[in-house]
């Protein structure tokens, strides 16, 4: 489930607004990837005051554009909370996304159309960057002290591929032929 993380009162988002009521609060620019905040008709304030006010402050302003730890960009509709990738997505499909979203590039806050896929959760975590806690600088493979070998390792729907060489370079090679194998994207462990 794609939730905001960190925020109890964040919506999972199979519970959103329908995408004609986004269409009619945002514009999306699908070459950029930038959400913007349209002019809103008085029907969505309790008066005119907040009616007025709203509009002279955020109407043509960039929306949804706060950085989550993650990198995705975010904000707040209604006072719930929403992914902008999820919602560039349905302005621009005009239905939200079925699964999770991938960044193909592997960059969160650009949300140009081209860069966005629907993918399943194995999918999604087989173009994910190297982790910070990465020491060897490959994805997939790491140095193993009891064993004093190199190891490269995969897992793919919870079957774990894993081999031990005597040098670095062996396991990265054997890493990027098993990425091969199992269908990890181009992109993956290249950030």
């Amino acid at each position: 489930m794609d939730t905001l993380k960190n925020n109890s009162q964040l919506q999972p988002l199979y519970l959103s607004l329908a995408v004609s009521t986004l269409d009619d609060l945002l514009s999306y620019d699908s070459e950029t990837g930038k959400l913007q905040w349209k002019v809103r008709n008085r029907e969505h304030f309790n008066c005119d005051w907040s009616f007025k006010v709203w509009n002279k402050r955020y109407s043509t302003t960039v929306a949804l554009n706060t950085k989550t730890k993650s990198g995705h960009r975010s904000g707040r509709i209604f006072d719930k909370g929403y992914l902008a990738h999820r919602v560039a997505w349905a302005l621009h499909y005009g239905v939200w996304p079925d699964g999770e979203l991938d960044h193909i590039d592997g960059d969160g806050s650009n949300n140009t159309i081209v860069n966005l896929r629907v993918v399943t959760s194995s999918e999604n975590s087989m173009n994910t960057k190297v982790h910070g806690h990465n020491t060897s600088g490959h994805t997939g493979v790491y140095f193993e002290n009891y064993s004093s070998r190199w190891v490269a390792s995969a897992e793919r729907r919870g079957k774990r591929v894993k081999a031990r060489f005597k040098s670095k370079q062996e396991a990265i090679e054997y890493r990027d032929a098993l990425s091969k194998e199992l269908g990890f994207h181009k992109n993956h462990g290249k950030r």
